[in-house]
């Protein structure tokens, strides 16, 4: 995953950089100051120091409690289970669903894995997505790829598109997403899915 500060807030973003620069500027000048003969080793620069910063930040620490002041969206992290609710060809069905959201504090990509009642197995994966507050909630919006399966000529390989609202724990419930989707599939399917958060492990298949 690339690094951006699409989901970083800058009001606090910008004052943390300031901050950073001169706390690391003052332990270098300690450093030296103790040991003089370090400053031929070339110490690295404040930059250097931020940007490692931001890269663990970026992969590890953005979502633990106080780094996590520094970014807008919430964590959504995790694998969630439900069903989805379709038509297709003009009949009305539903199909078992797992969804696994892989997230850091500037990117996020969904792996979504499919069970049908023939025990037909689909797995699709996001190309584009992004998050946006809306209402009072956050919104997942994304394009995907479906493979299909070449067991079932139905199964078609796909494009299409989701809106989840994600809906965070509380104590009468469990976070979970709830939205709509619709494919290009030779015969078009449309639908809603909500699955519910069922654990932070990641299993890369259905």
């Amino acid at each position: 995953m690339q690094f951006s500060l699409k989901y970083y807030k800058p009001g606090v973003l910008i004052p943390t950089v300031l901050i950073l620069s001169i706390i690391i500027d003052l332990l270098i000048t300690f450093v030296i100051c103790q040991f003089p003969k370090i400053e031929v080793l070339r110490v690295p620069s404040n930059s250097a120091l931020i940007a490692l910063f931001f890269t663990l930040h970026n992969r590890y620490l953005w979502h633990l409690k106080f780094f996590n002041l520094l970014v807008k969206v919430p964590d959504i992290r995790g694998r969630y289970t439900g069903k989805i609710n379709y038509n297709w060809g003009g009949k009305d069905a539903s199909k078992e669903c797992k969804i696994e959201v892989t997230q850091t504090a500037s990117s996020i990509s969904i792996n979504s894995y499919f069970n049908n009642e023939d025990d037909e197995k689909t797995s699709s994966k996001s190309l584009v997505e992004d998050i946006r507050e809306e209402d009072g909630f956050f919104h997942l919006y994304l394009f995907y790829l479906n493979s299909g399966t070449v067991e079932d000529d139905n199964l078609d390989c796909h494009e299409g598109a989701n809106r989840f609202k994600f809906l965070p724990e509380s104590e009468n419930r469990e976070a979970k997403l709830i939205g709509n989707y619709f494919t290009n599939r030779q015969i078009q399917t449309r639908g809603s899915i909500e699955v519910k958060f069922e654990s932070k492990t990641l299993n890369g298949e259905f």
